[in-house]
């Protein structure tokens, strides 16, 4: 299980200079499934961490 820490969210502080769209969160997660060499996932998310799948699954259906 892998718990990402999303900008702006948890522990990581907000920076106005930052993108904060879903399309910017969805690129920052798919760096890090690509730095950990993770092809297939599943992800399950709430507020912000439901609408990055529903995102994906636009993009890229075959790895999710």
């Amino acid at each position: 299980m892998l718990i990402p820490d999303l900008k702006d969210h948890g522990q990581t502080a907000y920076d106005q200079r930052d993108d904060y769209s879903v399309p910017s969160h969805c690129q920052m997660l798919l760096l890090l499934f690509e730095q950990l060499k993770i092809e297939r996932f599943s992800i399950v998310g709430n507020s912000m961490g439901a609408m990055m799948p529903a995102k994906r699954l636009d993009d890229m259906p075959e790895r999710i």
